[in-house]
């Protein structure tokens, strides 16, 4: 799987992550990193943003897009089991009410195909060389991000249990996502990032919905206190935002280093 931090800001942040998964012990499983590339203009004006995953010494450039939602910024990307084998995954990242939230899809590689058994010098079909469509429907899921602001470190929350995962991936209970340097991403590589080559990510439809999996709900907000005599306490109202944002959430001004 994949996922994003955007920290403690409302959207995503430049730089070089590891996603790691964690058995029940906190010991890693397995590791994954990522690189997060901000897009801006002439004007250092932020208009869109990539997530870079390095394959056998090249760059999977996978479009992180915006979403337009009312109260909210949110991202989406989606990964192919075509082009990472780890199956497929639609993410949505949504920033609302100073939270961080995902919710998606995810679907386990296909398995292996059965070779049925063919008589000595049999002929082959046209047929038997179409590729079949993978039709099964993905797992729903949702979560938030819990950044720990002193280590950088974000804790994946999921809303009831886990996805099915690939058999490595058995032991998996939780998942963080980590800063790394630019060093550890290019050890991964394989070589200097900016020398690498870069491959767009297959295009794929949205996964369908297993109809069997309980459904993915982002998290709702706490339940209102109640005061000795029974009445609800309700927040102080926070002070609006300004109307006037830069597109895609990014800064509008000089480019991080």
């Amino acid at each position: 799987m994949l996922a994003m931090l955007s920290g403690s800001c409302d959207y995503p942040e430049q730089g070089y992550y590891e996603l790691t998964a964690l058995d029940g012990f906190g010991l890693p499983v397995v590791s994954w990193p990522l690189m997060v590339e901000e897009l801006v203009d002439d004007t250092d004006m932020t208009y869109a943003f990539n997530v870079l995953l390095p394959i056998e010494g090249e760059l999977l450039e996978l479009p992180l897009a915006n979403v337009e939602m009312e109260q909210a910024r949110a991202w989406e990307l989606r990964l192919s089991q075509a082009d990472y084998g780890r199956g497929d995954l639609d993410l949505t990242l949504k920033h609302a009410a100073e939270r961080l939230g995902f919710i998606g899809a995810y679907r386990t590689p296909p398995p292996e195909p059965e070779v049925p058994e063919r008589p000595a010098m049999a002929t082959t079909r046209p047929e038997d060389n179409e590729e079949a469509t993978d039709d099964r429907p993905g797992y729903p899921f949702a979560g938030f991000i819990k950044p720990d602001q002193a280590t950088g470190v974000a804790a994946l929350t999921f809303n009831g249990e886990l996805p099915p995962l690939p058999a490595d991936l058995t032991n998996a209970v939780t998942f963080e996502l980590r800063p790394i340097t630019q060093e550890q991403f290019e050890q991964a590589l394989g070589g200097p990032a900016d020398d690498a080559l870069r491959r767009l990510a297959t295009p794929r439809e949205p996964l369908s919905v297993s109809e069997e999996a309980p459904p993915a709900e982002e998290s709702a907000a706490p339940e209102p206190a109640e005061d000795e005599a029974g009445e609800e306490q309700t927040a102080p109202d926070r002070p609006e935002k300004p109307e006037k944002q830069p597109p895609l959430g990014g800064r509008g001004g000089s480019r991080p280093r």
